[in-house]
């Protein structure tokens, strides 16, 4: 219905000038009209201040009185006489002498009690100080050249001759063109007791009211303009082309049992300004105000609908067919004081729309809903300095409040608020536009105190949006859920500073809002804070930025957290999407929970290339209980993290969550940390899992990955997955760390070419679990620098095993591992737990420049076992593979050359500058066994500078190489084979303690053959071959009851 009607207000065109009326001193002066054939016999009697005025034509219930001149003076009274018979309905008066009346008494129709007045006079109306209507109908004062019935007849003042006397109900009034303005000034317009009149319609074709009170039911005042017929009744239906202006004046209007109880203004310009206009009901709907025309502005005025008891307040209604303008301290408001709805305020114009420093407010201060604020524009719609309000204050909804333009909209430090604060729901606030909305400084929300449930705000655009150091808000304070919040632009959003909050604040309250910032073209947030955190027992809520172009972040904190030690329920979301590409610096995301709450998940993704620069993204969990929550970050191109923490962390009993980061193409880390762990010593859940997965490569540089416990739980898992290449440098860290009393996880590398330089991968255990391992899987590997691959424990727990070799699930092995320029790798022990193992298969194995692979118990554990399987094995300068134990068993060092095949491989040791080392030892007064060296499958024995040695602080130490392996030494070098203890099997020449041979050219096998081995060794014991215990291979336990006699070759020893 209000729709319809402001529908109707809008076709105000074009506006003619009209000669202003002149006010003057009236003097009263009464002449009855007798000079035109159509006299309707008025007589005018009286003297002093009172005049009688009777006669005139009757005609059915109306009664036609016309003048020559009608003024009235300040204390005087003009009196209609009833007439002898009939009821009068209508009292209809007009002046045809050409001279303005001036009205400044009391005009009284009282013998008339239901009788409405009528007063026409084209040639200018003027209401002054002192006027008073004792009328007990409606009072009609207007310039108009004739009043119009409903039959079609007429009623002239400018052609008496051609006017009928119709008994028909008058219906509008007629303007030809060249009527006076009408003016009231200094006029106090109401009932001598100072209540009201029960209608004042006024229309003429200028209208200025200016310095009075105007008082009734009902109320229209109405600037005409030219030549055109305008219904009483409803003023708005044809275009108007007159000057309506309001100053300084109080117009109110109260329902009653006549009138049609609204106040109406109506011109092409309307301009009200520095007065109140104001309608009251105290039990009944409140009159409407309506204010119609082509340009409308409402300068430093109130404008007021009051209602009481259950009915709705009454409505304001402000159309405009240019621009309409609400400036300088304009109040607006519309307030139901009972159990009945606010009512409407709409602003409605067909091009711009500007509020500037006033207030408009729909209020329900009882029971009753917030009514409905609409702003509505054909072109743009201009807010500044403005506050706008629908609210409910006790158990009812907040209103609505809609702004729409087929425009812009620009909001500039400016509040529009949609609040329940009892316990009805937040209401709907909704900024629409077909082009750019610009907000600046502003605060936008719909809100709710009590338990009832935030609202729906949206801000839309099919241009572009941009809310600078603006505050969006659909916030709960109380038991209901908040609000949800959609900001979308077609072209682009631009955040920044302000922000958006869908947060729950209060302790026992609802869940967080969830809040959208979409686009089909960019966004870009920076220095801006979106929220939708929980601080009581509900769930986090959801936050979703998506940009089909490119999405930018720049000193941002959006957040979905629970804030509250009491909350069961989980973290919110937090979901980022750049269509073409995703660049994010310096910000926060969080699904952070604290009590009970698992924590919640976050996506960053694009189609393009990602850039995550200085920031953080945490989905961990701080209560007793919750499992961390998820983190997803991807991209169809490039993945690039910098000085960024990623954590999925758990404080409590839950599990550390999972990572998950992705690319098309390549992922590089450099810088910064990411961690799904257990992050306190009192906490008893299991690391999480991080995984990285790439088809091309990935880089990690100077960054940390960690799924480390604190407390009792198991360690989680790190698996790192690319196709081409994987480059671990720069003092990286990738670490599956048990440092409470569970085990360790696991560190899982697969790819295509590794490159680790000056960095750590390991799986640690500090107490009673166990290092579960570290399993490098590639087909070329070089580890080099200050570089450790390690499976350790220094607790009581057992250290795990070391991989590196090819894919496992295809069971290849790699092509080539390089382990050079001090790099380590080890499965050890520095405390009272075993050491671990250490497991090599590619077909070319190089350890050189004091590199070394061990599986060593430097505490008080056995030694592990090394494991390397090749094709060519090749030990340079200063490398070493070795087993040790400080107090323990040494280990076992095993080399299998088979991958080379049937014909065997071939084991190079070369020391120019240091010696290559493959050895296995307890260290001196452990009371330990030494250790076994198996070297398998070997074609050759390539030896320059090295050594090869098992040795035991009592004895049990063991060489085996197969015997048919061929044995080369430089013949300018120290090559050893040490056994220290009592057994040794070798090929057919002599290897017994500090052999050496010189001289003899490297292809003259039989010459090197040529010394068989003797019989016993150095102890003069029989040599033999005990199987004692060296780690997790060890088959049975050495006894000097169970000898096995070695097998021999013909011409070999035995």
């Amino acid at each position: 219905m209000v729709r319809r009607r402001l529908t109707a207000l809008l076709p105000l065109l074009g506006c003619a000038a009209i000669p202003a009326v002149a006010a003057a001193q009236a003097q009263t002066t009464i002449v009855a009209d007798t000079d035109n054939a159509m006299a309707t016999g008025t007589r005018v009697a009286g003297d002093g201040t009172r005049f009688e005025i009777g006669g005139g034509t009757v005609v059915e219930s109306n009664v036609f009185h016309s003048f020559s001149a009608f003024d009235l003076a300040a204390g005087d009274t003009a009196s209609w006489n009833a007439p002898a018979q009939g009821t009068i309905a209508n009292i209809i008066n007009r002046v045809t002498g050409g001279s303005a009346s001036r009205i400044a008494g009391t005009i009284d129709t009282t013998a008339m009690p239901q009788a409405d007045f009528y007063f026409i006079n084209p040639a200018g109306v003027i209401l002054g100080e002192g006027v008073r209507l004792d009328v007990g109908g409606a009072s009609h004062f207007s310039t108009a050249s004739h009043i119009g019935f409903a039959n079609g007849d007429v009623f002239s003042a400018r052609t008496p001759d051609g006017s009928t006397f119709s008994m028909s109900s008058p219906e509008s009034f007629g303007f030809l063109g060249g009527e006076a303005a009408l003016l009231i000034d200094g006029a106090e317009i109401g009932s001598a007791d100072g209540g009201t009149v029960s209608g004042l319609s006024i229309v003429g074709s200028d209208v200025t009211v200016s310095n009075s009170t105007l008082r009734a039911q009902g109320l229209q005042i109405v600037a005409a303009g030219e030549a055109q017929e305008l219904r009483i009744g409803d003023p708005f239906a044809e275009p108007l082309t007159g000057n309506l202006e309001i100053e300084t004046s109080t117009i109110s209007a109260a329902p009653g049992d006549r009138g049609d109880r609204a106040l109406r203004f109506a011109g092409e310009t309307v301009l009200v300004s520095r007065s109140d206009l104001s309608s009251a009901a105290p039990e009944e709907a409140g009159p409407n105000i309506e204010i119609a025309g082509t340009d409308v502005t409402v300068f430093a005025s109130t404008l007021t609908a009051l209602t009481g008891g259950s009915a709705a307040g009454g409505s304001i209604l402000i159309a405009a067919g240019e621009a309409l303008s609400v400036l300088e301290d304009s109040q607006l408001l519309s307030s139901s004081e009972g159990s009945g709805q606010g009512g409407e305020i709409a602003l409605l114009s067909n091009r711009s729309l500007q509020v500037t420093g006033s207030v408009v407010t729909s209020e329900a201060l009882g029971a009753g809903d917030g009514g409905q604020i609409s702003l509505t524009a054909g072109s743009a719609i201009f807010l500044s300095g403005s506050e706008f309000l629908s609210a409910s204050a006790a158990g009812g909804d907040g209103g609505d409040l809609l702004v729409s333009s087929a425009g812009g909209v620009a909001i500039s430090g400016s509040g529009l608020l949609a609040v329940a604060f009892g316990d009805g729901d937040g209401g709907t606030l909704s900024i629409a536009a077909l082009g750019p909305i610009d907000a600046t400084q502003s605060v936008i929300a719909t809100t709710t105190q009590g338990a009832g449930d935030g609202g729906l705000l949206t801000i839309g655009s099919q241009g572009s949006v941009s809310l600078e150091d603006t505050v969006v808000l659909v916030t709960t304070s109380a038991a209901g859920d908040a609000g949800n919040a959609l900001v979308s632009g077609t072209e682009s959003v631009t955040i920044a500073g302000g922000g958006i909050s869908g947060t729950s604040f209060a302790e026992e309250g609802g869940d967080a809002g969830s809040i959208a910032v979409l686009s089909e073209g960019d966004i870009a947030l920076s220095d801006t804070e979106i929220l939708a955190d929980s601080y009581g027992t509900g769930r986090g809520g959801n936050v979703r930025i998506d940009a089909q172009n490119r999405l930018e972040v720049i000193g941002a904190l959006v957040v979905s957290r629970v804030l509250s030690e009491g909350a069961a329920t989980g973290g919110g979301s937090v979901d980022l999407r750049g269509g073409t590409g995703l660049a994010v610096d310096g910000s926060h995301f969080s699904t952070e929970t604290t009590g009970a709450a698992n924590g919640g998940s976050i996506l960053i993704g694009t189609a393009g290339d990602l850039e995550l620069s200085g920031s953080t993204v945490a989905s961990s969990t701080y209560g007793d209980e919750g499992d961390g929550g998820s983190i997803r970050i991807f991209a169809d191109g490039v993945t690039e993290i910098s000085a960024t923490t990623v954590t999925a962390d758990t404080y409590g009993a839950g599990w550390g969550g999972f990572i998950d980061i992705d690319a098309g193409t390549d992922i590089l880390v450099s810088g910064g940390l990411i961690s799904a762990g257990s992050a306190r010593a009192e906490a008893t859940g299991d690391g999480g899992l991080i995984s990285l997965d790439a088809p091309g490569s990935i880089s990690l540089d100077n960054a940390g990955i960690a799924t480390n416990i604190l407390g009792s739980g198991r360690g989680g898992d790190v698996r790192i997955t690319a196709g081409e290449a994987i480059d671990v440098t720069g003092a990286s860290s990738i670490t599956a760390g048990a440092l409470g009393s569970g085990d360790a996880g696991i560190v899982n590398l697969i790819t295509g070419a590794l490159l680790v330089s000056d960095s750590e991968i390991a799986s640690r255990t500090v107490a009673a679990g166990d290092a579960t391992g570290v399993l490098l899987e590639f087909d070329t590997a070089i580890l080099a620098g200050d570089t450790l691959v390690t499976s350790e424990t220094s607790g009581s727990g057992s250290a795990g095993l070391v991989y590196l070799g090819g894919n496992i699930s295809e069971g290849v092995p790699a092509s080539e591992l390089t382990v050079t320029n001090g790099a380590e790798v080890t499965a050890r022990s520095t405390g009272p737990g075993r050491a671990g193992n250490v497991l090599v298969e590619a077909l070319d194995v190089t350890v050189s420049e004091e590199a070394r692979i061990s599986a060593e118990a430097l505490g008080e554990g056995s030694a592990g076992f090394v494991q390397v399987s090749a094709a060519e094995l090749s030990v340079l300068e200063g490398g070493r593979i070795e087993t040790s134990s400080a107090t323990g068993t040494a280990g076992l060092i095993a080399v299998d050359l088979g991958f080379a095949g049937d014909e065997g491989g071939i084991l190079r040791l070369r020391g120019d500058r240091l010696p290559a080392q493959i050895r296995t030892d307890s260290a001196a007064g452990s009371q330990a066994s030494g250790g076994i060296v198996i070297i398998e499958n070997a074609a050759a024995v390539i030896s320059d500078g090295s050594e090869i040695s098992a040795s035991g602080d009592v004895s049990n130490a063991v060489v085996l190489i197969n015997d048919d392996a061929v044995r080369i030494n430089a013949s300018d070098s120290l090559n050893l084979v040490n056994v220290d203890g009592y057994n040794i099997v070798a090929p057919e020449q002599d290897v017994s303690r500090d052999t050496f041979v010189l001289d003899v050219p490297y292809l003259d096998a039989s010459e090197v053959l040529a010394r068989r081995c003797r019989n016993r060794g150095e102890n003069g014991r029989d040599s033999r071959l005990d199987v004692i215990e060296t780690g997790p291979f060890s088959a049975i336990e050495s006894d000097t009851s169970e000898i096995l006699v070695a097998r021999t070759k013909p011409g070999g020893c035995g």
